[in-house]
């Protein structure tokens, strides 16, 4: 993705990484945990999420393409900013937390026969419509900038992808990078919601953390029946997305040590285990969900809150 204001290309998230690494004045690496880990994961069979749990539709289709998409542009802050308490909504009587409390309402709003998939009801979706929508246990951090997001998604898609994520999908013809023109790049590129970008030391430093797990998503979903929607070796490039149950977790295992310069990168932790394995059996998405998983064990650790769209 071309960027005039220093040429910045949305692959490079991990030198942006890097810079950020090298800069840090509070957090340290505890290599020796990070071997501990690599040992343990390279026993196990990391998998990959199938998203099958009931608040995801079953069907592999251009629908389930929109509705992956579309909870991915507000997949963000699930804990009360005073509080700490984890969002939840019910989905046929069950009670589902966090980001999965989202999916629940989308889920259930579809059931209903809502045309939340449809980027005219998106456009002009109002606050009161979207809040009825959210309403569960207790009520959704952020609901305006949900709404503001919604109604810029639907937008969009009305204005470049003939009202549907499926089509930006195809337009991507198979890649996630691809010089400005694959998943990843466009998502970013066409709606500014999904680009969490900021200036730090004078370089240009993005996460795309969204707009990854998003397209991570559709990936994973589809493999569960046979098919790769996305080049493999754009797959390959895809990096742990950022997200506050990551940071958790490594710190709770001990590999974070928050006081003095960091000097890695998280994907260590894979070459680390393939090394082990002695071939290339895992990638960053494995390390992702099962970190992810492991930071929700974590009950007691609290993790870092901060008011933003970003993760």
């Amino acid at each position: 993705m071309k960027n005039s204001k220093d040429d910045y290309k949305l692959e490079d998230v991990l030198l942006g990484a890097l810079l950020i690494a090298s800069k840090s004045k509070n957090v340290e690496i505890n290599y020796k945990k990070i071997e501990e880990l690599s040992y343990n994961y390279s026993k196990e069979d990391l998998q990959l999420p199938a998203w099958d749990a009931p608040v995801f539709p079953e069907k592999l289709n251009n629908e389930t393409i929109d509705f992956i998409l579309l909870g991915n542009s507000i997949n963000f802050a699930f804990n009360d900013f005073k509080t700490g308490e984890k969002y939840i909504h019910e989905y046929k009587g069950v009670p589902f937390k966090g980001a999965y409390g989202m999916w629940a309402a989308l889920k259930g709003a579809l059931d209903e026969g809502l045309p939340i998939l449809d980027a005219d009801y998106l456009e002009n979706l109002s606050s009161p419509e979207t809040k009825k929508i959210f309403d569960g246990v207790n009520r959704i951090p952020m609901l305006n900038e949900r709404v503001s997001i919604l109604n810029e998604v639907g937008r969009v898609l009305n204005n470049k992808y003939g009202g549907h994520f499926y089509n930006l999908v195809e337009r991507a013809d198979g890649h996630l990078f691809n010089e400005g023109k694959g998943l990843v790049e466009l998502l970013v590129e066409d709606f500014p919601s999904f680009r969490d970008d900021a200036i730090y030391h004078g370089k240009r430093i993005s996460f795309a953390k969204r707009a990854q797990l998003g397209s991570a998503m559709v990936y994973e979903k589809f493999l569960t029946g046979g098919s790769r929607l996305f080049d493999e070796k754009d797959v390959e490039r895809l990096t742990v997305f950022a997200d506050y149950e990551l940071p958790k977790a490594l710190r709770s295992m001990g590999i974070f040590e928050y006081y003095a310069p960091l000097a890695n990168r998280i994907d260590e932790i894979v070459k680390e285990i393939n090394d082990i394995k002695g071939s290339n059996a895992v990638n960053a998405l494995h390390i992702d969900y099962r970190l992810w998983l492991d930071g929700r064990n974590y009950k007691d650790a609290k993790a870092h809150m901060a008011i933003t769209t970003a993760y």
